[in-house]
């Protein structure tokens, strides 16, 4: 009996959670696939993506940060820069408040554990330094202080903001996401 010469069955192997959307992208050799734990996967139909276990790897991974709420500054709260100081400082002093502030965020509460949520920032000469959102030990998933707090290249506290947010719930609100796969 004659055997065809392509594989009877492919797999496609990444995604953990229940597959809700299967397409394909650019001129039909991309496949775009997103789970139910908002993980997206690219993958490229050419020999190169099949690993010498036996399936396709995607050729890129993504997760879509999805939530069914936004957060809403409270204005009669007073959001307020607490570093760097208003006033200009000479390098000395600026580093002494520096290190000042840095053990009054011990005090505040905030400092240690998980950040809330993290990433990157760019600096004016191009370095990149690192930003994290904290929150407040006393706030509540529904009213909470946070502090935005942002580090420099060689780990130099730049800037620390506090302000008070509540949660509001989305209502009949739809996502729709466009995904660029050119780059």
């Amino acid at each position: 009996r004659d055997m065809p010469s392509f594989p009877a069955r492919e797999y496609f192997v990444k995604h953990k959670a229940r597959v809700l959307f299967l397409g394909s992208a650019g001129d039909g050799t991309t496949i775009v696939t997103m789970d139910a734990e908002s993980v997206i996967c690219t993958w490229v139909y050419r020999p190169e993506s099949f690993s010498s276990l036996g399936w396709y790897m995607p050729d890129k991974v993504r997760r879509l940060n999805v939530a069914d709420f936004a957060l809403e500054e409270d204005d009669s709260f007073g959001n307020e820069v607490l570093f760097p100081p208003a006033k200009k400082l000479k390098p000395e002093a600026l580093q002494t408040a520096r290190e000042e502030h840095l053990e009054s965020m011990l005090s505040m509460g905030i400092r240690g554990g998980q950040p809330k949520s993290a990433g990157a920032w760019k600096d004016l000469q191009g370095r990149f330094g690192r930003f994290e959102v904290r929150v407040s030990e006393d706030s509540t998933e529904d009213d909470m202080v946070q502090h935005m707090v942002r580090f420099d290249a060689d780990e130099v506290l730049q800037y620390h903001r506090v302000s008070r947010v509540r949660m509001i719930p989305l209502q009949g609100a739809a996502l729709k996401v466009k995904v660029d796969y050119s780059k």
